[in-house]
């Protein structure tokens, strides 16, 4: 669920510019733990992602009245989106092991803040019904096209050897065998370089992709 401002402005005889925009916001997290029998050995690895997408619309519309219904209105539009996207990771992994009488803990911690901009297209079909001279009530269905790709941003890492690294990196989706099992598991992780070695394959751009279509209940005021 998202909320949406839209401005229509009377260009004629039921002809309009539309200009809108909205804000998404999804956000996922969660620990997965593993302890070994006995409590010789125990993991645990926090993963977090938070993808936020600005996107604005510039477009045209058509409305008229229906004949028998004076105050029921429907019409047609569509036309560009400008979309602008923020994709935030974060993660730290630890493991506890007794090695020769010892306690040890290796740890990493890593986080990523993407971002990158790309063009759409949208199309809208709406009904409207007019309660007052000024209010009506809105029910539009519309779909969108949109995919996002080229993603970029600074990224951090450290771990308990010491190790403090910082940069920037690009988002990729690559299927990985990197622990030799036989099974390719799918990877979406940023790196400095384009990742190729032996034990992966179909590598290409990360990518978010916001086609759909969505169902809107609203309510125009009529200035």
């Amino acid at each position: 669920f998202n909320y949406e401002l839209e401005l229509r402005i009377p260009i004629f005889s039921g002809f309009a510019l539309n200009l809108g925009g909205s804000r998404l916001k999804s956000i996922g997290e969660g620990t997965i733990d593993f302890e070994q029998s006995g409590g010789i050995q125990s993991e645990s690895h926090f993963l977090r992602n938070d993808v936020t997408i600005y996107p604005f619309k510039i477009g045209f519309s058509y409305m008229f009245h229906l004949p028998f219904f004076s105050n029921l209105s429907i019409g047609i539009g569509g036309g560009r989106l400008i979309i602008f996207s923020k994709y935030e990771t974060s993660e730290r992994y630890d493991l506890d092991f007794p090695d020769q009488g010892e306690e040890f803990n290796y740890w990493y911690e890593r986080s990523n803040t993407y971002n990158s901009e790309a063009l759409g297209l949208y199309a809208a079909a709406t009904l409207e019904y007019e309660l007052f001279k000024f209010m009506a009530i809105v029910l539009e269905a519309e779909q969108k096209w949109a995919k996002i790709d080229g993603f970029k941003g600074p990224y951090s890492f450290k771990d308990f050897d010491g190790k403090d690294e910082s940069g920037k990196a690009s988002l990729y989706f690559y299927e990985s065998n990197q622990w030799g099992l036989g099974n390719y598991y799918s990877i979406l992780m940023g790196h400095k370089d384009r990742p190729d070695t032996e034990d992966i394959r179909n590598v290409r751009q990360g990518e978010l992709n916001l086609s759909g279509h969505s169902f809107k209940v609203g309510i125009r005021f009529i200035f």
